[in-house]
């Protein structure tokens, strides 16, 4: 408590996070985004996202999306893969900002270069309909394998409805691109 009340951003996020649980202080969601307010403003990315979440779920703060939205671009700007992700969601259902599919790609794709499974899954979804990119059955496949291969569980499922669709040329060359792709990069032919 002395080192976020001396100002470390880091032991004021970790004090946000003993109210948020209760752990070791009496559980106060108030005094959680107080805390969280205090390390995000010195430009701690996780307290900048988890202050955008509870602006947006308006849990011990009123609810505002334009200061969930304003948190989350903080967080992503300094390459947060969950901001850029949760951002990206926002400009796919328009929520907070204006609708803008190729946005919401440009978010995920950064996102899921480092390995963002839920990014990765959602890519594949929009190269599948054709939303925000242009609409391509191999890369939409390679995204979507990338999120099975990763944990990603809807994944699975959804690679098989994507293959229906496809050639045995175009499987393999979606497999060739994800059993080729490295962190930190976009799939690219």
């Amino acid at each position: 408590m002395k080192h976020a009340e001396q100002g470390d951003a880091t032991a004021q996020f970790d004090l946000g996070v003993m109210y948020a649980k209760g752990e070791g202080v009496p559980k106060d969601l108030a005094k959680t985004a107080a805390w969280f307010q205090k390390a995000a403003a010195q430009g701690n990315a996780t307290a900048q996202l988890m202050l955008g979440l509870m602006y947006n779920e308006g849990e011990g703060i009123p609810r505002d999306l334009a200061k969930a939205v304003e948190w989350y671009q903080k967080a992503a700007a300094q390459g947060y893969a969950s901001a850029q992700y949760t951002l990206g969601g926002l400009y796919a259902k328009g929520e907070g900002v204006p609708k803008d599919a190729t946005k919401a790609v440009e978010l995920w794709q950064k996102a899921a270069a480092q390995g963002d499974t839920s990014a990765q899954h959602n890519l594949g979804i929009m190269y599948a309909t054709g939303e925000g990119v242009p609409k391509d059955k191999v890369f939409a496949y390679a995204w979507i394998n990338l999120a099975a291969s990763g944990g990603d569980k809807g994944s699975v499922e959804l690679r098989g409805i994507v293959e229906r669709g496809m050639s045995a040329a175009e499987i393999a060359e979606a497999q060739r691109l994800s059993s080729s792709w490295k962190k930190g990069e976009l799939l690219a032919r």
